[in-house]
């Protein structure tokens, strides 16, 4: 049986928690924060999917 490198698969899972101090930053500071972790996230090249494990 051969094997195909296209089906190939690697999967990581990371889990991050955010400070508890940052949701008492003043508004703009967290929407700062948020617009560069955007940055990295889209410039890594990476495909991710996030989820939340709160519940509905």
């Amino acid at each position: 049986m051969e094997v195909n490198d296209d089906e190939k698969y690697y999967f990581s899972f990371s889990f991050f928690q955010i400070d508890p101090k940052w949701r008492w930053m003043a508004d703009l500071a967290k929407e700062e924060s948020a617009k560069e972790v955007e940055n990295v996230i889209k410039n890594s090249g990476i495909m991710f999917r996030s989820y939340s494990n709160l519940g509905l």
